[in-house]
């Protein structure tokens, strides 16, 4: 199947690790990254919920009307997430002067 690809040799150097910087990310720094992947893994909760729910559709489980109000919700409980998420995020930088 992928035989009819062509691989070009870039001549790219490869990375140098052994200039990585060894400082720790802050505690800050940590639980904002821990937030934005979070915000990850609800996101597949959802999607999962929903397929699920638009499976049940196609076998006649539950009918189109029902599988859109449960995917509508669904999405409007991701946004108002990520909107909580946000507003934590700059309430919590404000007052530190920072936006980083």
């Amino acid at each position: 199947m992928f035989s009819i690809l062509q691989v070009e040799d870039l001549d790219v150097p490869a990375a140098d690790i052994t200039s990585v910087p060894q400082d720790k990310p802050s505690t800050r720094e940590m639980r904002n990254w821990h937030d934005d992947f979070a915000v990850f893994d609800d996101l597949r909760t959802i999607q999962a919920e929903v397929r699920k729910t638009w499976e049940e559709c196609k076998s006649g489980n539950i009918d189109q009307v029902t599988a859109s109000v449960i995917t509508s919700a669904a999405i409007i409980d991701l946004v108002r997430h990520i909107e909580e998420g946000l507003r934590r995020t700059i309430s919590a930088n404000i007052g530190k002067g920072s936006m980083e």
